[in-house]
C-alpha cells in the first residue's frame, strides 16, 4: 500500500509522475494512523512516498510509527526519496540499517537535480551489508509510460494508493478508480493490481465468485 504522506516536493522535475511543487497537501497524523491501520488488516506491506516524504513536517514521527506498526504485523515499510533533504535521508538510511523491516531508497535518476555527495555515498551499494545489495534506483517514473495495459509495472504504482486525504485508489494511475478511504472501511478492490491490468479482471470475477 503507497501512503502518498504529502504531495509537496523539494524538486520539480519535469518528468515526475506526480508533477510535484513546493505547494501541496500533507497528511495528518490521525489520517496516517488509521491508513497504517489498513494495510495491517489487509496484511500488505507499505511505501511512504509523495511528493518528497522527508519534507513533511512529521516524517521522523511517520517513520517509527510504520515500523512499529509493520514490525508488529510481520510486514515491511519502504521509504523512497530524492535524497535532497539531506539530514532526514541520512537519519532514514541509518535507521534502515538498524531495523530488519525498515528499507529505504534512493531516487536518483539523470532527471532529478544535483544532490549532497555524501547522500549518494551513502546510500551507494558499496556501503551496505549482503542484506541491501542496492540501495540507489536510477529510473524514475514517467508522467507517460509506453503502454500501462502491458503488465503491472507499467503502472506509477500498481498498489493501492492512499492520499493525503485518505481517500484509497486502486493503483497510482492519475485516472484510477476511487475504492474507498481509510475513513469509512470500505475497500473494494485487489491490492497489487494496475485498474488497468486484464489480470486484475480475473481476479474480481473471481472474487465475485466466492462472494456468489
Amino acid at each position: 500500500m503507497y501512503l502518498q504522506i504529502t504531495t509537496r516536493c523539494n524538486m520539480e522535475c519535469a518528468h515526475c509522475c506526480y508533477s510535484c511543487t513546493s505547494k501541496g497537501d500533507d497528511m495528518d497524523w490521525s489520517t496516517f494512523c488509521l491508513a497504517l491501520e489498513t494495510a495491517e488488516l489487509h496484511g500488505a506491506c507499505v511505501t511512504l512516498g509523495g511528493g518528497e516524504p522527508t519534507i513533511h513536517p512529521l516524517f521522523r514521527e511517520f517513520v517509527h510509527e510504520a515500523w512499529e506498526v509493520m514490525n508488529y504485523a510481520r510486514s515491511e515499510v519502504s521509504v523512497i526519496t530524492n535524497g535532497k533533504h539531506k539530514e532526514n535521508a541520512l537519519w532514514l538510511r541509518e535507521m534502515a540499517m538498524e531495523y530488519d523491516c525498515l528499507h529505504c531508497y534512493l531516487s536518483n535518476d539523470p532527471f532529478h537535480e544535483e544532490i549532497d555527495p555524501v547522500v549518494e555515498s551513502a546510500y551507494a551499494f558499496s556501503t551496505w551489508g549482503p542484506k541491501d545489495l542496492q540501495r540507489v534506483v536510477y529510473r524514475g517514473r514517467a508522467k507517460k509510460l509506453v503502454d500501462r495495459t502491458e503488465t503491472n509495472d507499467r503502472c506509477v504504482c500498481c498498489d493501492w494508493f492512499v492520499k493525503p486525504n485518505g481517500e484509497v485508489y486502486q493503483c497510482g494511475c492519475e485516472d484510477a478508480p476511487l475504492i474507498g478511504s481509510v475513513y469509512d472501511g470500505y475497500i473494494d478492490g485487489e491490492s497489487g493490481y494496475c485498474y488497468l491490468d486484464p489480470a486484475l479482471e480475473e481476479v474480481m470475477k473471481e472474487k465475485a465468485e466466492e462472494i456468489l
